[in-house]
């Protein structure tokens, strides 16, 4: 299965923001990991990352999953911050 990812770079690195559609949890903080981080490459079911896709094991149709624009997220979190 391939699952498409989206990204925002800001000066602390890069954030991924495309949640698992699986929602596979992180081992510790029990919340839905994002697809591209360092805990969905911990996953076992995850077999490899390329630039913009990552490449799952559990067997279903190819998903794209984006749900926001960039745009709109940062939006979103500067409305947060306020």
């Amino acid at each position: 299965m391939t699952i498409k990812y989206n990204t925002y770079e800001s000066v602390l690195g890069i954030d991924y923001i495309t949640p698992c559609p699986h929602e596979q949890k992180g081992k510790y903080t029990h919340v839905i990991i994002n697809v591209g981080s360092k805990a969905c490459c911990r996953c076992p079911y995850h077999m490899g990352k390329e630039t913009d896709y990552v490449k799952c094991k559990l067997n279903e149709k190819d998903v794209s999953v984006l749900q926001k624009e960039k745009e709109e997220i940062i939006v979103a979190q500067k409305e947060w911050w306020r």
